[in-house]
């Protein structure tokens, strides 16, 4: 099965009418700003959730394992196949990518996470099942990756379970990581034979340092919860108990957050890790801020010592 770049946004019919992932965000309109080199494809064909915090299917597919909740300010997107440790098909990675477009499009959203269903697991990757025979020279799950990076939300990775293979590569895609107690990770294509995309080594290599990618493509070597704390692969470990709680507390603190400068510095700090940085776009998204509302806000609300009340505007 050969995966076009027309497939997965890279072109082809209704390309420009899909929103772009890489772009802060004013209310409900995107800013203007630099497109990235790949972007993830956006389905039109996505309906709605069925009302606040209603958990769905982001696609007609009866198999699909793409969940999406709108909750308030929060959007979750969760991977729900528990029986295959929540493997991915390529399917499911379209899927994935029309929930992105999905929470841009929603304007009251300030913070996604992204988790797994079961204890086992957060994703044990792309189904092998899709790997063997298909052409991956235009990789699916490093364009999808590059698009969740490149979200102009903050995003914050759940990890519910172990991570393997592309699994380790949707995490580090996300700004924030929350592992638990007695997870794992290995990324095992030296194993299999397969070569992995240069774009999602450089992920590693840009997120971990080159040398514990190294360890994770060249040596196949699996990392213990303690282990991923030290390498910071994760930011935090808590009891699996505990997780639900920790990522509720991080959600909600950034969710209280100026959404204008939140969003605006996410993006000069992903093109400046990528050594690709826009001055004149950082700068106008500098000036917005200082223009903003949400500045005039936040100085009356510390004169007169109460919680803001941001509006992205």
């Amino acid at each position: 099965m050969e995966l076009s770049r027309s497939r997965l946004g890279g072109g082809g019919q209704g390309a420009a009418a899909r929103p772009h992932l890489g772009q802060p965000r004013r209310g409900g309109r995107r800013a203007r700003g630099p497109r990235p080199a790949r972007r993830a494809r956006l389905g039109a064909a996505v309906r709605p959730c069925a009302g606040a915090g209603a958990v769905r299917a982001v696609s007609g597919r009866a198999a699909s394992a793409v969940r999406l909740a709108l909750t308030g300010a929060r959007a979750t997107i969760t991977l729900d196949r528990p029986e295959k440790l929540n493997a991915l098909s390529v399917a499911d990675l379209e899927d994935f990518a029309t929930a992105l477009g999905q929470v841009h499009a929603a304007s009251e959203a300030r913070v996604l996470v992204v988790t797994g269903t079961g204890a086992r697991a957060f994703s044990s990757g792309v189904s092998l099942g899709d790997v063997a025979g298909a052409d991956w020279s235009d990789n699916p799950l490093t364009a999808l990756c590059d698009g969740l990076e490149q979200f102009p939300l903050p995003t914050i990775c759940a990890l519910n379970g172990g991570v393997w293979g592309g699994g380790a590569e949707i995490a580090l895609a996300c700004d924030f990581r929350i592992g638990v107690e007695g997870m794992v990770c290995a990324v095992p294509p030296a194993r299999l034979g397969i070569h992995y995309e240069p774009g999602g080594i450089a992920r590693a290599m840009r997120k971990l340092g080159a040398q514990t990618a190294r360890r994770l493509f060249l040596a196949a070597e699996q990392f213990d919860d303690k282990a991923l704390l030290a390498l910071g692969f994760v930011d935090r470990l808590v009891a699996p108990q505990a997780l639900a709680a920790a990522v509720d507390a991080l959600a909600d603190r950034i969710a209280g957050l100026a959404p204008l400068a939140v969003q605006g510095m996410k993006r000069t700090i992903v093109e400046l890790a990528e050594n690709r940085l826009d001055g004149e776009a950082a700068r106008a998204r500098i000036a917005q801020a200082w223009a903003s509302a949400d500045l005039r806000e936040g100085l009356a609300a510390m004169k007169e010592k109460r919680a803001p009340q941001f509006r992205g505007e």
